[in-house]
């Protein structure tokens, strides 16, 4: 679909619709057939953004009125995004391996229309070409492994955790330069990864959005194993009593970032299908631009 805008014509992404939507809290079948609507109206032939918008909140109204409202505050919200008195949203999905958050991050992409997508395991490869294996072994493994090279932090924590601080104190510096480079930009991003404690980031910037996927441990040792066995992922151990260890260290380190959420009070989403917790993601962010279009409203009113 192509829209007017400025005297001309330029391509429309419906994805950018289908994110209004889902964030509004409709479903992604009925967002979908909304769209489906939009898009098959001859009347509708290189339309304005704005006359989407109407008939949008008009379907809404006459199909599932109780997302109408919702649907407003956050058209309300990239109203004032685009006259540059709120931030793009930065969504941080964060959880230990194999917890699901890669293919939530890849779904959530289109939602918040991001256009910078930064995975940890990405800066740690990076790094892994600017480095030598022999001064830092730690960096060259899975987080789960890292203990076994180096540990630091409290001696009374678990190696797998002090082994984690290790690693993670390796690629921190990468991982905030980058995401205030992306902050500077002023765009829409997705950050995931292993190596980003719950509560690390917030005081970044107020469009950060701290999220914690947390499957139960049943869920996370299945999808742990899947690794080798499902996905044929070539780092792992296809061993039976070796994954079973180091399915342990991963499990302490989520024990860990749930604790750290808990208390820096970070959105903790259990993982009991994806479409659910896509859908609790959601609300998280419909929550947070609410209360930061709220927080401009209330400027205004003062």
């Amino acid at each position: 679909m192509r829209i007017n805008i400025a005297g001309g014509t330029i391509p429309y992404p419906m994805s950018i619709m289908m994110g209004y939507l889902r964030i509004s809290g409709v479903s992604r079948l009925d967002a979908c057939s909304i769209i489906d609507v939009i898009s098959s109206q001859t009347r509708f032939s290189n339309p304005s953004e704005e006359s989407m918008l109407i008939e949008c909140r008009r379907l809404l109204e006459q199909h599932t009125p109780d997302f109408a409202d919702p649907f407003l505050k956050v058209i309300k919200y990239n109203w004032l995004l685009r006259h540059k008195r709120l931030p793009h949203i930065i969504l941080v999905i964060e959880g230990a391996s194999a917890t699901g958050k890669s293919m939530l991050a890849l779904n959530l992409i289109p939602t918040i229309a991001a256009t910078r997508v930064v995975t940890t395991d990405s800066i740690r490869q990076i790094l892994r070409t600017q480095s030598n294996k022999a001064d830092v072994p730690e960096l060259f493994c899975h987080t789960y492994q890292a203990h076994k090279y180096k540990q630091i932090g409290l001696e009374n924590l678990p190696p797998s955790i002090r082994g984690y601080f290790a690693q993670v104190e390796l690629l921190t510096p990468s991982i905030q330069n980058t995401i205030q480079r992306v902050i500077k930009e002023g765009v829409a991003a997705v950050i995931e990864g292993v190596h980003i404690i719950p509560g690390s980031l917030r005081d970044l910037s107020q469009s950060i959005i701290e999220v914690l996927v947390h499957p139960d441990d049943s869920t996370h040792w299945g999808m742990f194993m899947n690794k080798a066995e499902g996905s044929g992922l070539k780092t792992v151990s296809a061993n039976l009593d070796s994954r079973q260890l180091e399915y342990s260290a991963t499990r302490e380190i989520q024990d860990y970032f749930e604790n750290e959420a808990k208390i820096n009070d970070i959105p903790i989403v259990n993982l009991e299908s994806y479409e659910e917790t896509e859908n609790k993601i959601n609300g998280i962010i419909f929550e947070h631009l609410s209360n930061l279009v709220e927080s401009v409203q209330s400027k205004t009113d003062e």
